[in-house]
């Protein structure tokens, strides 16, 4: 399955869309972070943090969670459960990790 992830207002690792995309790794589906314009995947999962960004157009088979979305929305448990894909965002490198 091919799974798209979109942060929609963020200029930092989103930890949600990085243990999403460690659960669907390890089900042996396809993770990219993209945009809505390139929605071309089986599943959509898209992460606002902020409640003044502006929503984006978004495709029909997507998930929508965060605090600027509905502040009460939690990730599965088996999807908390899963060690952040810091690999998902390649251009912080590692040291960001370690500060």
């Amino acid at each position: 399955m091919k799974i798209g992830l979109f942060d929609i207002d963020s200029k930092l690792p989103n930890l949600a869309l990085m243990k999403i995309s460690t659960y669907h790794k390890s089900n042996g589906d396809q993770v990219e972070i993209t945009t809505p314009i390139f929605a071309n995947h089986n599943k959509y999962y898209a992460s606002k943090i902020f409640k003044f960004s502006d929503m984006p157009l978004l495709p029909k088979n997507n998930i929508i969670g965060g605090t600027g979305y509905r502040v009460e929305s939690k990730l599965p448990a088996e999807i908390e459960a899963c060690q952040p894909d810091y690999k998902l965002y390649p251009h912080f490198g590692t040291t960001w990790i370690l500060n």
